[in-house]
């Protein structure tokens, strides 16, 4: 059994220097201290110092993850990409994860609702677009549909239009030259448009009030 021999408090983090035998042995945040109610003359087991030190391990990829967490909404396949770049181990990926769906940070509908509503806003991508990055983001199918039902998007003709008013300035109309008009379906159709929608998008009636 090794015997705490001094604590002390770090000046700028709320953690606590735990020094065994005369000598420094590691670092516990200030909550994890309290609640383990350390103090000096204390033993512990090196069961108990394993223990602690590896919640204090945890605590400080929870500080770092929380950082990120809060920065916008994530997917779980989100964070877990962040775990392995950052070479986290995997024994404490889940627990992490559980403390993010407990204080509402990981939610995969709220981050697949934001997901889109920003996406139609910004970039006016069509449900086929939405769904492939959704997809590649971990969400479930049926989780996608659901959301994209929901979601209260104009028409993707209505879509096609922003987008071409977005890159042209206007809607291109009755374009006889071929090359320019082959350029303005194929970019369309790269959006994840169908044929159709570009077709209608392009007519004279529906897209005279764009322009």
């Amino acid at each position: 059994m090794a015997v705490i021999a001094r604590l002390t408090q770090q000046k700028k983090n709320n953690r606590v220097n735990v020094y065994l035998d005369g000598k420094y042995a590691f670092g516990v945040t200030l909550e994890s201290a309290l609640e383990n109610h350390l103090k000096v003359g204390m033993e512990l087991s090196t069961q108990k110092i394993e223990e602690l030190r590896g919640k204090d391990y945890q605590d400080k990829i929870y500080a770092r993850l929380l950082s990120f967490a809060s920065r916008r909404p994530h997917s779980q396949k989100e964070f877990e990409q962040w775990f392995r770049k950052r070479k986290v181990d995997p024994a404490v990926h889940q627990s992490l994860l559980d403390k993010l769906a407990r204080i509402g940070l990981l939610n995969e509908e709220e981050f697949a609702r934001w997901w889109v509503e920003q996406r139609i806003t910004f970039r006016c991508l069509p449900p086929k677009m939405l769904k492939m990055e959704l997809r590649g983001k971990g969400i479930k199918d049926d989780v996608i549909e659901r959301i994209l039902q929901e979601a209260e998007a104009p028409s993707e003709v209505e879509l096609a239009r922003k987008v071409l008013k977005k890159r042209f300035g206007k809607i291109p109309q009755n374009t006889r030259d071929l090359k320019e008009k082959k350029r303005v379906y194929d970019f369309l159709l790269r959006r994840g448009f169908s044929y159709a929608v570009v077709k209608e998008a392009l007519t004279d009636n529906s897209a005279e009030e764009y322009n």
